[in-house]
């Protein structure tokens, strides 16, 4: 099934496993990655140059308000204090479930 519009990607988090999550999504046509926030800033510059996107934040809040996104990757350790709740659907892993997109995107 063919779609107009992409799956708008953001990532919270663009150290380690950030990349990985990055290149297994690069292999799904209907997904587009179009920001990243890190608290390290040049973390998330570098990481939206690999991924071919241009909007990089050091403050993931300010992403959420600024660019418009259908999902985000969080990327952070799993610590309570980056359980937020952040207005948007969002994978721990880089795997989309079909209940939440229909056919748009599968299993990586």
């Amino acid at each position: 099934m063919a779609t107009s519009q992409p799956l708008r990607i953001g990532f919270i988090g663009c150290g380690n496993i950030a990349g990985a999550h990055m290149q297994a999504m690069q292999r799904i046509a209907e997904i587009e990655i179009v920001a990243g926030a890190d608290i390290e800033i040049d973390q998330a510059r570098q990481f939206v140059q690999e991924a071919g996107a241009k909007d990089y934040f050091a403050d993931w809040r300010q992403m959420l308000e600024e660019v418009e996104l259908d999902a985000i990757d969080q990327c952070t350790p799993p610590y309570p204090a980056h359980g937020a709740n952040l207005g948007r659907r969002r994978t721990r892993n880089p795997c989309f479930h079909r209940e939440a997109y229909g056919d748009r995107v599968g299993r990586m």
